[in-house]
């Protein structure tokens, strides 16, 4: 059985790292999305890449 993701609590890029982290572990968002939407950046150990997520994040805010 799969259903969809909800809504969430707050703004994406401000959901700390290592919970988005964890959704990927979990399997409840893609690796790919986490980056998209959260600006959480995952090196191939499925570790945070702080600094990238930093960047990544800036690049976001900036882009809206």
């Amino acid at each position: 059985l799969q259903t969809a993701g909800g809504g969430g609590f707050g703004p994406p890029l401000e959901r700390e790292p290592e919970r988005v982290r964890r959704d990927v572990l979990e399997g409840l968002i893609e690796r790919q999305t986490a980056e998209e939407i959260y600006g959480v950046v995952l090196t191939e150990q499925l570790a945070v890449d702080e600094e990238r997520t930093r960047e990544k994040r800036q690049k976001l805010r900036s882009s809206h």
